[in-house]
């Protein structure tokens, strides 16, 4: 069967990955939480960077991060975001809150952040900060 010319289609993505640059997201908690931040932070960076070695995407990322930055930008930016959706065609997205491509997964838990040493927020059990430690030794 052929289509009828002007048979439209609705494109819903189902991948899409968003979420603040890591350094971004103390804005938004309370400050008791701040200096577990800010020890996390750099866990987080060097966890996401050691999962890219792991996963055998390090160079591969860097490449196809080269030039894309105003595109890779819409993880965060709303306006970037609609331009890359809209040249795609897209009519919506179902947004997952991480990135390992574009380095920007939410503190305490989202992607492949961990928290820091000793420091349980909420979501967190002794069993699971446990494992998280372990994984960062490995």
């Amino acid at each position: 069967m052929s289509a009828v010319v002007g048979d439209r289609y609705v494109v819903i993505s189902s991948d899409g990955h968003a979420g603040l640059p890591p350094d971004r997201y103390k804005n938004y908690l309370e400050k008791k939480y701040h200096d577990a931040f800010d020890a996390a932070l750099p866990i987080q960076i060097e966890m996401t960077k050691a999962a890219e070695r792991r996963f055998l995407i390090a160079d591969i990322n860097a490449e196809w991060r080269r030039g894309r930055e105003r595109a890779l930008s819409g993880a965060w930016d709303s306006d970037a975001r609609l331009e890359v959706i809209d040249g795609d065609g897209v009519a919506g997205e179902i947004l997952f809150p991480d990135g390992i491509t574009e380095m920007n997964s939410p503190p305490f838990g989202g992607g492949f952040s961990m928290p820091a040493e000793g420091v349980v927020p909420e979501p967190y059990s002794q069993e699971m900060l446990d494992m998280a430690w372990k994984f960062k030794k490995s």
